[in-house]
């Protein structure tokens, strides 16, 4: 638990009665090598801070399971369309090492959007997900010869 305070104080000013209010809404959860922390088709109903070890995100396709990308401590995390919109997940969370995460539920996460500094962090962290996908999206797009490849 010690390393999410740091990680949120990277994104925004963290009075101490915010976090105390924020820390309370997460539980540990351990998560063997090899284990599923969500399976395709489940609903994702927590939002997860991976304080160490490895995920990888996949998904099925043509009976061959195909990496999206991988998730390394620390750092904050979901099945983000799931999650936001409580709707089966597309893709499916395996831990590649013993991974120590901190969960904490949707309604949690919601309700803590009445601090100011727990909005800022969650819109700064979206603003983040969202160039670090235009990025992998722009490099995927390009041939090796370097030319615009149409997406």
């Amino acid at each position: 638990m010690q390393s999410i305070k740091p990680f949120l104080q990277r994104y925004t000013v963290l009075p101490e009665s915010d976090w105390q209010a924020i820390a309370a809404c997460f539980s540990q959860r351990v998560l063997p090598k090899g284990a599923l922390l969500l399976e395709e088709g489940k609903i994702c109903k927590h939002l997860y801070f991976i304080e160490s070890g490895l995920l990888r995100f996949f998904v099925w396709k043509d009976g061959a399971d195909i990496t999206k990308f991988f998730t390394e401590a620390p750092y904050l995390f979901t099945s983000q369309q799931s999650f936001t919109n409580l709707t089966p997940a597309r893709e499916s969370i395996e831990a590649l090492e013993d991974s120590l995460l901190w969960q904490m539920s949707y309604e949690d996460a919601n309700r803590l959007l009445a601090l100011p500094s727990w909005n800022t962090f969650v819109r700064k962290l979206i603003q983040e997900v969202q160039y670090l996908t235009e990025e992998i999206l722009y490099h995927h797009g390009r041939t090796s010869a370097g030319k615009q490849l149409p997406l």
